[in-house]
């Protein structure tokens, strides 16, 4: 039973990056945070793996819902499921691998992606057919972010963040 357990998921985590995509390409969802930071500046820059996505949706449940869905259908079984939680008022979706119990809602599930409602006024550009928050916002974000006490266990990776986008910008490889 082990080893059907561990077949079911490894095909659960196959083909993730591609369904995630396609979808925020398909809904014109917007990408911020560290995969955002990859895409932007190549990986060999970025000081840190990214972990999960981030999104601004125009309806984060929705998306939630479907991304959970289509991971689901790829997956070739129930293997994720999403959260709803409040952070700083604002209402985020979180989906989730089970992890390698199989169980939902346990302390070994892996978050795959964050829905967030769009705010107003995000810039963004399409890139490679897919919506990313401008270099100009993630660095003006990551510097209210550093500078503000509130946020001391974010200090560390934000500031990493900083100096790839500006060795980027510098050197010119910011997309």
């Amino acid at each position: 039973m082990g080893m059907m357990r561990k077949m079911r998921n490894w095909l659960s985590f196959s083909g993730r990056d591609r369904v995630i995509n396609k979808q925020a390409r398909d809904d014109g969802d917007i990408l911020y945070g560290s995969h955002a930071l990859k895409k932007r500046v190549g990986f060999g820059m970025v000081s840190r793996p990214p972990k999960d996505y981030d999104f601004y949706s125009d309806s984060p449940q929705r998306s939630a819902n479907k991304l959970q869905r289509n991971l689901d259908m790829e997956s070739g079984g129930d293997n994720y499921h999403y959260r709803k939680k409040n952070i700083e008022g604002n209402d985020v979706f979180m989906v989730y691998h089970n992890g390698d119990d199989m169980i939902p809602y346990t302390d070994d599930d892996v978050k795959i992606a964050d829905y967030m409602k769009k705010k107003r006024g995000v810039i963004f550009d399409n890139i490679d057919g897919m919506n990313m928050v401008r270099p100009s916002k993630m660095l003006k974000d990551k510097m209210r972010t550093v500078r503000n006490p509130r946020y001391s266990y974010r200090h560390d990776k934000d500031k990493k963040d900083i100096m790839s986008l500006k060795i980027s910008k510098r050197l010119g490889w910011l997309r």
